[in-house]
């Protein structure tokens, strides 16, 4: 006999960089499930009333953060079945101990060449964050990955490598995970 689950253990917190398929991924977990997805950097976008590459440009990263902050302790109150958070929420140990509060979380992670590329070649994503710098995209994404990937290590309850699986597959591997 299978031991029921409590809530938190069926909620899903989606960690990983920039372009690695976090809100996709959500947006099938989310139809496979009929389960209520939030995306953190969305509800950022509807309280500042700003895109998040305006909030880097008007306000600074700082402030990105700090919206962030907000945002995922506001989360902790009403926890959504599905969650999408930014590539640098795992920064602040308070949002990574706010995320384990709400659910199992998922670390996707995709090859440096993946991520670069779907960053490139996604209109809004690429449109809506910070500009990657150009030729020096590859040293860039690398740096942040060596900084962040020991994070999103200790902060992930699974991983899985998205770097050639359909977000369909994700979705599906995550549900037998949770």
């Amino acid at each position: 006999m299978k031991t029921p689950r409590n809530n938190k253990s069926m909620r899903m917190v989606l960690i990983g960089y920039r372009g690695c398929g976090k809100t996709t991924v959500a947006r099938a977990l989310a139809t496979l499930t009929g389960k209520q997805l939030v995306d953190t950097d969305e509800v950022i976008k509807q309280h500042a009333g700003k895109s998040i590459a305006e909030i880097f440009t008007d306000e600074g990263e700082h402030r990105f953060r700090q919206y962030e902050r907000d945002v995922i302790a506001d989360l902790v109150q009403q926890p959504p079945d599905i969650l999408s958070v930014g590539g640098g929420a795992v920064l602040d140990p308070q949002n990574v101990a706010n995320l384990r509060a709400i659910g199992t979380i998922i670390w996707l992670r995709a090859t440096v060449e993946v991520l670069r590329k779907r960053i490139m070649q996604h209109d809004a994503t690429f449109a809506d964050r910070p500009a990657l710098r150009g030729e020096n995209s590859i040293e860039e994404i690398t740096a942040l990955l060596a900084e962040r990937s020991p994070l999103y290590e200790n902060a992930a309850t699974h991983i899985i490598d998205t770097t050639t699986l359909s977000p369909a597959v994700i979705a599906k591997r995550i549900l037998e995970l949770v």
